[in-house]
């Protein structure tokens, strides 16, 4: 680490003082931030707590049905898968919810390379621990470690302090997870982050930028872990940890005194400027105060202003822009870094209401399962149906019926008592459903009526609630679940063909093993084909053929294939139509093991898109036994 000697230092910090010594010049004065409201006060915890779980449901929305997530994987494999199980984990989705069940097997599957997928990867195995994490933690920081100089590259190219920063996150995983991180590596890493550091504190992305406040909570991060992992491994002098402890406030400073919530800072632009990266620095700046355990910068109660921020701008969606935007939003309201963070204590959601005016008012919480009950009578009701001298104790129930809206299936039924007043009996019910999605729910209550025989009932109905259900798997998932690593095409040396391609999905993507891309047909295309011709002839029971698709999110978005023509080593197997579900594969069955040299798929008719009525094609197009 570049240290000036001891005595020097303090010299030049007593001769400038404290203001000087971590002031962002002359540009930067004008330009800070004024706190002209007083302190920012933080959202009620509820109003968080929402904004939590909205963010979390909107990324189990967009996992594909591969348990991938879609923002650059084809460029970064697995990055924002990484970084989206490491979210809806500390989110507090439990390590056994099937988004995370299957967003792990995909990175098993797909091994992330890139310094930035690496880090989220690491990150997000140690938050799921499996069976297999310290293995996989093991194998990535060897890749990881390829990718460092003195800073980190992606590999292959600049070093950079972005980089730099997510590859000390992903080896602080590794060091707690006991793998050995030679003491070389965080000084090289405390090197490359003060070449970044300004006189003033700020940091930049590489040498000759503008500080910004991204970077410097970059920088901050870098310092800090790289001080912990030299101190934890007896290898920090009391000279160096004063030293690096000095750089670290001095920083901390200048983050404080540009503390802008609303927009990146860039100090030497007008007004502040704004560097980009909005919630990219939000998220440094959680990770700075979780690092430190610092609570304010400067005076400034960083999480207050940044959770004021976050649930005033969150979209009525649960998002907070893309998918990696959405992450960080989550990941800084729930203080992601800080020790014990995380783990499964995601705000449950509780449905209903009470109205007296209605006759029965029902709630429900929880999820799989999910807990109904009575929550309270109207004053008709009891008006109507409480027994003379039991006024106040409520009505006799002979039964509470959970039901679906149209009546088709009782989901479950709990006895009351009859012959005595219920005395607020809630009447709880615990109610799985099979598969995920939209269900409407409401309650029938038998009740005896004042001074009826006892075969006599009357019947209320409760008002309707909507529950969604996310923690169980769909079949369409189980099974593209169970098809991960078995496509025979992968491996062999292929040649993919197609009668035309729409720019940027070329036909050789429906071979890439990923959900993510695939193949779409050019406007004008009246007869789209696709050829796939391999090497070594691979051997297969049967195809899975999955439609290219705008996204989970937008699965009618694209026309699809709704006919085609199946043509095996050149004799045609079939004609074949495939449904317009939204979700899920489309298999066919080659009728045996079938060696396949040369397979073709001419689409014949097609399902029209909503927003693109003619191009179509295939995500991915698998042979599997």
């Amino acid at each position: 680490m570049r240290r000036p000697p001891i005595a020097a230092a303090l010299l030049a910090l007593a001769a400038v003082g404290p203001a000087a010594a971590t002031s962002a010049g002359p540009l930067a004065a004008a330009a800070r931030p004024q706190d002209a409201g007083g302190a920012v006060t933080a959202p009620p915890q509820s109003e968080i707590d929402d904004a939590i779980d909205a963010g979390v449901r909107r990324i189990l929305d967009l996992q594909d049905l591969d348990g991938s997530w879609r923002h650059g994987e084809e460029r970064y494999v697995s990055g924002q898968t990484g970084l989206c199980v490491y979210t809806i984990l500390k989110g507090g989705l439990p390590a056994s919810h099937p988004a995370v069940q299957r967003g792990l097997a995909f990175l098993r599957q797909n091994p992330p390379r890139a310094t930035y997928a690496v880090a989220c990867c690491l990150m997000a195995v140690d938050a799921a621990d499996p069976a297999d994490a310290n293995e996989l933690i093991e194998a990535w920081t060897e890749v990881l470690l390829e990718a460092q100089g003195t800073g980190f590259s992606y590999p292959g190219h600049h070093e950079d302090l972005s980089l730099t920063q997510y590859g000390c996150l992903g080896l602080r995983v590794a060091a707690s997870r006991g793998v050995e991180v030679d003491d070389d590596v965080w000084r090289d890493l405390i090197d490359f982050a003060e070449r970044n550091r300004s006189n003033y504190g700020g940091f930049c992305y590489v040498q000759g930028r503008e500080d910004t406040g991204s970077m410097t909570a970059a920088g901050i991060a870098v310092l800090q872990i790289a001080r912990d992992a030299l101190e934890a491994q007896g290898r920090l002098g009391s000279r160096d940890a004063t030293y690096l402890d000095g750089l670290i406030d001095d920083s901390v400073q200048w983050l404080g005194e540009h503390l802008n919530p609303h927009k990146n800072p860039a100090p030497s632009q007008p007004n502040g400027g704004g560097a980009g990266w909005h919630y990219y620095y939000l998220y440094g700046l959680e990770r700075v105060g979780g690092l430190t355990g610092l609570a304010r910068f400067a005076g400034r109660d960083w999480y207050a202003e940044c959770a004021r921020v976050l649930v005033d701008k969150q979209r009525g969606d649960g998002s907070w822009g893309g998918t990696h935007d959405t992450c960080f939003g989550v990941l800084v309201l729930k203080r992601a870094t800080a020790p014990r963070s995380g783990g499964a204590d995601l705000a449950v959601r509780t449905y209903g209401d009470d109205d007296p005016e209605r006759a029965v008012s029902i709630r429900a919480s929880g999820d799989t399962p999910l807990t109904f009950w009575v929550s309270s009578f109207g004053t008709e009701a009891l008006e109507t149906h409480e027994w003379d001298g039991e006024r106040g104790k409520g009505l006799r129930v002979v039964h509470v019926a959970y039901e679906l809206e149209d009546g088709s299936e009782v989901l479950a039924e709990v006895q009351g008592d009859a012959g005595a007043p219920a005395r607020g009996e809630r009447f709880p019910a615990r109610i799985s459903f099979p598969l995920p999605g939209e269900y409407k729910v409401r309650a029938r209550v038998a009740v005896r009526p004042i001074d009826a025989g006892p075969n006599e009932l009357e019947v209320l109905e409760s008002q309707v609630l909507e529950v969604r259900v996310d923690g169980v798997m769909a079949p369409e998932a189980r099974a593209a679940l169970d098809d991960l690593g078995q496509d025979r095409f992968q491996g062999n040396r292929l040649e993919v063909e197609a009668s035309s391609s729409h720019k940027g999905h070329g036909p050789g993507r429906v071979v890439d093993g990923m959900i993510a891309t695939g193949w779409l047909s050019a406007n004008g295309d009246a007869e789209p084909w696709i050829e796939i011709d391999t090497g070594r002839p691979p051997k297969g029971d049967r195809l899975a053929l999955t439609p290219h698709r705008q996204g989970p999110d937008r699965p009618e978005a694209w026309a699809t294939p709704k006919r085609v023509r199946v043509l095996l080593n050149r004799k045609e197997l079939g004609e074949y139509e495939i449904p317009r579900a939204p979700y899920g594969k489309f298999y066919v069955d080659l009728e045996g093991t079938k060696r396949v040299r040369l397979l073709r798929i001419e689409v014949l008719e097609r399902h029209p898109g909503e927003a693109d009525a003619e191009r179509c094609g295939f995500a991915a197009i698998e042979l599997l036994p």
